[in-house]
């Protein structure tokens, strides 16, 4: 039986899911058809990053955020360009004074995980609850974990069970496991059993293994009643949420179709 999250059991969560989801396809196929952008985008669509990163620059240059955490993504892989953090972090900290939430979050995992700065937990609070605050599940999933583990702020369940809650309405795996686990424990909310088997079961959804054994042994603690509750509870959540604007997993995507719309309204001059 779980009574208390482990603290062995978050999955990786690598930069690259910020930058080269699928998410970015779309925002390359569908940004405006300006000449020297156009042939970013296209450069982008076809991985030739040199030119992407040379015909992208000048809109960085000119302070659009979108265009300014891309060009951070290629220098933080490396990619049509030497990798450099340096230069990664001059670009995303463009963006996140622009108060673009998936560059916010970018730097909150840099100095998370110490990727070209000193790993500062404090700096690393700092700029993912910026993120967070602005509905980004990513960020909302990452302050849980920081405060469930007391990195760089003092241990608080309940403060780890506000964001994780927060992450897993939008569809988050991570807020949606660890909300699970917070209610079969007890940890940081009211134990419920309920409650944990309909989030637990909703984490089954992203094809968990890890969920699905929690699944298994919450069922040998409960009345077929309450299985029958949290499923139905589980899949009404999911008619709400899966067909409706928050679709599944579009915490991966949230910022870019927002991105989109404001790259449409801007008169970008060649």
């Amino acid at each position: 039986m779980s009574s208390v999250p482990s603290r062995s059991i978050y999955p990786r969560r690598y930069l690259a899911v910020l930058f080269f989801c699928l998410a970015v396809v779309g925002f390359l196929s569908a940004a405006p058809a300006r000449a020297d952008l156009k042939d970013g985008i296209d450069a982008f669509e076809r991985e030739d990053y040199t030119t992407a990163a040379r015909e992208l620059r000048p809109y960085a240059e000119r302070g659009i955020a979108m265009v300014q955490f891309l060009l951070g993504g290629l220098y933080m892989y490396g990619n049509g360009v030497p990798l450099d953090y340096d230069e990664a972090r001059k670009w995303l900290l463009l963006a996140a004074h622009n108060n673009l939430k998936e560059a916010q979050l970018a730097l909150g995992y840099m100095h998370f995980d110490g990727l070209g700065v000193v790993q500062d937990y404090n700096e690393a609070e700092r700029w993912s609850r910026k993120s967070a605050e602005q509905g980004y599940a990513l960020a909302q999933s990452l302050m849980g974990r920081i405060y469930f583990n007391a990195f760089g702020v003092p241990e608080d369940f309940e403060q780890a069970a506000y964001w994780y809650g927060l992450a897993a309405e939008q569809g988050d795996y991570e807020g949606q496991f660890f909300f699970g686990l917070s209610h079969w424990g007890g940890v940081g909310v009211r134990r419920d059993l309920i409650t944990a088997y309909k989030w637990m079961s909703l984490a089954a959804d992203h094809e968990s293994e890890q969920a699905q054994e929690e699944i298994e042994s919450y069922a040998e603690e409960m009345t077929s009643d309450e299985i029958a509750e949290a499923d139905r509870l589980a899949e009404v959540w999911r008619v709400e949420h899966y067909n409706s604007k928050y679709v599944f997993r579009q915490a991966l995507s949230s910022g870019f179709p927002r991105a989109l719309r404001e790259l449409r309204e801007m008169n970008i001059d060649e």
